[in-house]
């Protein structure tokens, strides 16, 4: 018999499988789906890999069913072995919704969407069909979990082929589970799969990709200079944010994500992205690489109320009657992101800033005892930003290289989102990119 006809004659119906919440017996075995991927064990045993999970489990955007483990089981078997996982996260939204008539309105509104993360089957299951079933599955629920077969009006209804609908979810999750605008993922395969995980059966696709959303940036970093930056003028100073500053950046990043959207302007598509008030999304990156056992040694020397997360200058307005606050938030360790000086955000960082910024980023990368080779950042538009030529002259000059390009291929952690208000659509355009919103 021929691989194919073994490949149709496993592959799943979908009258038999359903998707539900995962048991605790079953989030356990989502542990097990994950072990046997070994690039996802960064070095760890299994106990470390065990104790992992266990931290984050009490992490900050694990409060308050903020995230939830999803699995595929047989409706004959519901409380039995799961054939494929997935994860969401619940983020906050900042979205200007499109008009009617096709221009943007100016209201700028609060939402959800859901970050779904560790698709994963069991070796033993793979390659039948489970994982796209579940991700096709998990929109109706997420839509309506307290009654995944009667979605919202303009949602394709739920296919009669697939059987009997999802149970509902119980009311104490399903109140953690508010209705989304959308679902963002970043694949680390081929984003294609994601396309097909359409919402029931309607004509387009499920999971949208730009290549402009996938835009990476990387430069050298180099022992820190000998200039004494304390001689520079106000405006290209910085100052080091540390764990006890966060709510204020936190505050500062959405008043200006908020501007941002508003300045915008007109478009076909809705304009959306997270909100930084979302718990745990500014410092998610590198407080789940801390859940890392062992971590790297230099790290383990810095008393937490000390860590550096971030830095942030401080200059008046031209008129001197107000003043601007530029901020660069990076993450010093990574779990699955490359061992690189991760730059997570930069906001209204200005051209004849950006020597001094590097500078201090070579600063901190050595006084640390990080000293990565190379810094990242992600979702920069080159030709929309300012500063980012200045970067490329300045790393010329200090004799760095600069390479840019866009992410794509296996683990690459491409962007993809899912537009919940015009399924199969292609009707959302992401206002920030930048590396703070992988999950």
């Amino acid at each position: 018999m021929s691989q194919s006809a073994v490949d149709t004659a496993d592959y799943l119906d979908p009258t038999e499988y359903t998707i539900r919440v995962a048991s605790t017996k079953q989030a356990k075995k989502h542990i097990d789906a994950t072990w046997e991927i070994p690039s996802w064990r960064k070095g760890m045993n299994r106990k470390q890999f065990d104790e992992f999970y266990e931290k984050e489990a009490r992490s900050e955007w694990y409060q308050d069913g903020m995230s939830l483990k999803w699995v595929l089981v047989r409706k004959d078997d519901f409380d039995g072995e799961p054939l494929s996982f997935a994860e969401t996260h619940r983020h906050s939204a900042l979205y200007k919704p499109k008009s009617t008539s096709g221009a943007t309105d100016e209201r700028i509104e609060q939402g959800i969407f859901y970050n779904i993360t560790a698709v994963v089957t069991p070796l033993a299951h793979r390659r039948r069909g489970y994982a796209t079933h579940l991700m096709k599955l998990l929109h109706y629920t997420l839509l309506n979990p307290s009654s995944p077969g009667d979605p919202p009006s303009h949602i394709p209804p739920f296919p009669i082929e697939w059987g009997s609908p999802p149970p509902a979810i119980p009311d104490h999750l399903a109140q953690q589970i508010p209705s989304p605008i959308a679902a963002t993922l970043w694949a680390d395969i081929d984003p294609s799969f994601y396309e097909r995980c359409t919402i029931g059966n309607v004509d387009g696709t499920g999971y949208n990709y730009h290549a402009d959303w996938n835009r990476v940036c990387t430069f050298d970093l180099l022992p820190p200079a000998s200039v004494n930056s304390q001689n520079e003028p106000e405006e290209y100073q910085w100052n080091t944010i540390h764990l006890k500053k966060m709510d204020e950046v936190k505050a500062t990043l959405h008043d200006s994500i908020y501007k941002s959207i508003q300045r915008a302007g007109d478009s076909p598509k809705t304009i959306f992205t997270q909100d930084p008030t979302t718990a745990g999304a500014l410092t998610y990156i590198g407080t789940r690489a801390s859940f890392v056992d062992p971590r790297p040694e230099w790290a383990t020397k810095i008393r937490a109320e000390q860590y550096p997360l971030g830095i942030k200058s401080i200059k008046k307005t031209k008129d001197g009657n107000d003043e601007e606050e530029s901020i660069v938030l990076f993450a010093l360790e990574s779990f699955y992101l490359g061992e690189k000086f991760l730059i997570t955000k930069i906001d209204d960082v200005q051209s004849d800033q950006i020597g001094s910024m590097v500078a201090e980023l070579d600063k901190i990368n050595h006084e640390t005892g990080a000293k990565y080779s190379q810094a990242e950042f992600w979702g920069i538009d080159p030709d929309s930003t300012k500063w980012f030529e200045s970067l490329q002259r300045e790393c010329e000059r200090s004799g760095r290289s600069f390479r840019t390009g866009i992410r794509s291929g296996e683990g690459k952690h491409v962007l993809a989102v899912c537009d919940y208000t015009q399924p199969g659509k292609d009707g959302f355009q992401m206002q920030d990119t930048q590396m703070w919103n992988w999950v």
